[in-house]
């Protein structure tokens, strides 16, 4: 939800029927599943991050930069970096979603 509302919010100021239409989905979406929680449990607990970003993907030359910052009871291994057919760590539930448009407009993907 938190892509979704930042893609609104940076084009209300210049709103189409598109606009209108996605802003009707997302509240469908909020009104569908009014009960959604976050679940913790007790475990051995470390913190990690996955973080991605995306080039030009949004208007106006802008990429969007996300993390996700959870909680898990795998050993984490920052040597070491994963293999694309690794297991993906069991996680515990986020602790922070970050979300947003990065500004000042980036130079390039690797830059994202």
């Amino acid at each position: 939800m938190l892509v979704s509302l930042g893609t609104l919010a940076s084009k209300q100021s210049a709103a189409t029927e598109a606009t209108s239409a996605a802003t009707m989905q997302l509240l469908n979406y909020c009104a569908t599943h009014p009960d959604a929680v976050v679940r913790f449990h007790a475990s051995g607990m470390q913190l990690a991050i996955d973080s991605d970003a995306s080039y030009l993907s949004e208007s106006e030359a802008l990429s969007r930069v996300a993390g996700y910052h959870f909680l898990t009871d795998a050993p984490l291994n920052p040597d070491k970096a994963p293999e694309p057919n690794d297991a993906p760590s069991p996680f515990n539930g986020p602790v922070h979603i970050l979300s947003k448009i990065a500004t000042p407009a980036l130079a390039s993907a690797a830059e994202a």
